[in-house]
């Protein structure tokens, strides 16, 4: 089903997060993008070396395939070359704020949405965010601090509906079988309620997804007598709040085993290849690319160029990862041309269809 992906206002029904993808148009062409054909009409590139042959470990932790898969390049670049590359911005800044930066804006939703949490009112929560040097002075400090209350007040009464309790989240731990190897870790779930349930004031991408898909479906294997679901409570786009529903996985146990196991032994084959080589499979990029695919080709170029290569917003052809492993995939033609796409099928499209959304 092709659908728009536009926020709408007010309350807005579930809908499914893909449509079928569509694979018979052609990208449109581009002449600011030469790709590979005009490096190679440049001269030849010289030969790239090979990574030594490594084997990924036979069990792996739950984390680290959480980690690989929302960066796969990072990931390679920490476990093989043995080094992470540092994000910029982290100089502390000491300065008085006139306004709260977006960063600052997050810190505060976040720390009223854990006082909620931990049983304490808006009202209590807000002196003490006033009682810091935190917020901007005078009436400044005041609006954003309403702003902020405001927003943790939708989210925390969403999750309230849903039966959020953080007192009844059960840890949820062991190894599972996935094809000849075993994933091991734990997570967090509410069997009464039978999901996974995240809060959060940040806005809810690709990785958000991805974590919360992982883990539904280790807890599957875990325990495939329930029927979990996975649940983000975040930001959408255009400062509006959403609702994501991953899962459920099947109708009987059975099946729900089987969904699970298929699922997790393909990430795992994933994590295996890009334990020996780096794999172009930027999170963001592919979400999105993946995801605007049921509305076609041209669409799904439009998102995966903003993403990878011009959007304002960090691109991630510029994160450090992928400049180091990834110099000649600096566009989008060429990232099509890498195996981009195969590798995000893979990856995405058991997450999207069986996403479902909503505004709040």
């Amino acid at each position: 089903m092709n659908a728009s992906w536009e926020p709408q206002s007010g309350q807005a029904p579930m809908k499914s997060c893909a449509g079928t993808p569509e694979r018979t148009a052609a990208a449109p062409p581009s002449p600011a993008i030469t790709g590979r054909a005009g490096r190679l009409a440049a001269g030849p590139e010289p030969p790239v070396p090979a990574w030594p042959e490594i084997e990924a470990p036979v069990t792996v932790k739950l984390t680290d395939l959480i980690a690989f898969l929302q960066h796969p390049a990072g990931y390679f670049l920490r476990t093989r070359a043995g080094f992470s590359v540092p994000k910029p911005g982290e100089v502390p800044d000491d300065t008085l704020a006139a306004d709260l930066d977006p960063l600052s804006k997050w810190a505060v939703k976040n720390r009223l949405v854990e006082g909620f949490a931990a049983g304490y009112d808006l009202a209590g929560l807000a002196a003490r965010e006033s009682a810091t040097d935190g917020l901007p002075p005078g009436a400044l400090g005041t609006d954003d601090l309403a702003a902020a209350g405001a927003d943790a007040s939708l989210l925390w009464g969403a999750a309230l509906e849903l039966g959020y309790d953080r007192s009844k989240m059960l840890p949820w731990s062991g190894v599972v079988k996935s094809g000849d190897y075993a994933v091991e870790g734990a997570v967090l779930a509410d069997p009464d309620h039978a999901h996974l349930l995240a809060v959060t004031p940040t806005v809810l991408k690709g990785k958000q997804r991805l974590k919360a898909f992982v883990e539904l479906v280790f807890l599957n294997l875990l325990e495939p007598d329930t029927v979990w679901k996975a649940i983000l409570l975040g930001r959408g786009s255009q400062d509006k709040h959403l609702a994501i529903t991953l899962g459920p996985l099947g109708r009987t146990p059975a099946e729900r085993h089987q969904q699970a196991e298929m699922i997790l032994t393909d990430l795992v084959d994933l994590f295996r290849e890009g334990h020996r080589v780096p794999l172009p499979l930027p999170c963001e990029s592919g979400y999105r690319w993946q995801r605007e695919l049921g509305n076609g080709r041209n669409k799904a170029w439009g998102a995966l160029r903003d993403a990878w290569e011009t959007g304002r917003n960090s691109p991630e052809s510029l994160d450090a990862a992928h400049l180091l492993l990834f110099a000649d995939l600096r566009d989008t033609a060429s990232l099509l041309e890498s195996g981009f796409e195969e590798y995000c099928e893979r990856l995405w499209l058991p997450i999207l269809s069986r996403c479902r959304e909503k505004l709040l």
